[in-house]
C-alpha cells in the first residue's frame, strides 16, 4: 500500500518538475553575484530573487537618457550593491576601465554591509560587457557581462574587493 503512494508521489513531482523546467524556458535565467573579500553575494538563488535592473534610453522623468541601475540584495547577509550608470550607449559590448569610461558618462557605486557600512567611493576596477541587445520577435533582450571593483567606505578608512562579479539581466524592450 505504501509503495503505490510513494510510485505516485514520485510521479507527481516528476511532472511538477518538468512543468517548471518549461516555465524557466521562457527567458533567460538573470543573475548578479560574485566574492566580496572572497565571500559568495547571490543576489537570485531558489526562493529568492532580489535583484534589480532599469535601463531607459531615452530621458524618463528626471533621467537622463542612457540611465542604467543594477544591483542585488545578498540572499543570506542582507548586504546590498547598487551600480548606477549614466549615458549608457546602447549595443556596447568590450571592456572598460571603471576611471575612463567608454561605453557610459559615469558610473556610482553603492555596497551598504549588512551592519550598515556604505561603500560609495570607487578606487579602481574594470567592466565587461558580453551582450547588449533589446529584445525582438524571436529572443529576448540580453545585458551580461563581469566586473571586480575596489570601493572605498564614505570616511575613507576601508575598502573593500569585489571580485569575479557576472550578471545577466533581461531586457524586455526593443533598443533602437
Amino acid at each position: 500500500g505504501n509503495s503505490l503512494f510513494y510510485i505516485i508521489l514520485a510521479l507527481l513531482c516528476t511532472s511538477c518538475e518538468d512543468a517548471f523546467d518549461e516555465n524557466e524556458s521562457e527567458g533567460p535565467s538573470q543573475y548578479f553575484e560574485g566574492l566580496v573579500e572572497g565571500t559568495r553575494f547571490e543576489g537570485a538563488k531558489e526562493d529568492c530573487d532580489r535583484l534589480s535592473f532599469f535601463y531607459f534610453p531615452e530621458a524618463v522623468s528626471d533621467l537622463a537618457p542612457g540611465y542604467l541601475e543594477m544591483g542585488a540584495t545578498d540572499c543570506l547577509s542582507d548586504s546590498k550593491l547598487t551600480l548606477t550608470f549614466q549615458g549608457v550607449e546602447p549595443g556596447f559590448t568590450g571592456t572598460s576601465s571603471l576611471a575612463d569610461l567608454n561605453f557610459a558618462e559615469s558610473v556610482r557605486p553603492v555596497f551598504r554591509t549588512q551592519d550598515g557600512v556604505v561603500f560609495n567611493r570607487f578606487l579602481n576596477g574594470t567592466f565587461s560587457v558580453n551582450q547588449f541587445s533589446g529584445s525582438n520577435k524571436k529572443q529576448h533582450g540580453i545585458f551580461s557581462g563581469s566586473f571586480e571593483l575596489t570601493l572605498v567606505d564614505q570616511n575613507k578608512t576601508d575598502t573593500l574587493h569585489l571580485t569575479n562579479w557576472t550578471f545577466s539581466f533581461t531586457i524586455p524592450r526593443r533598443l533602437e
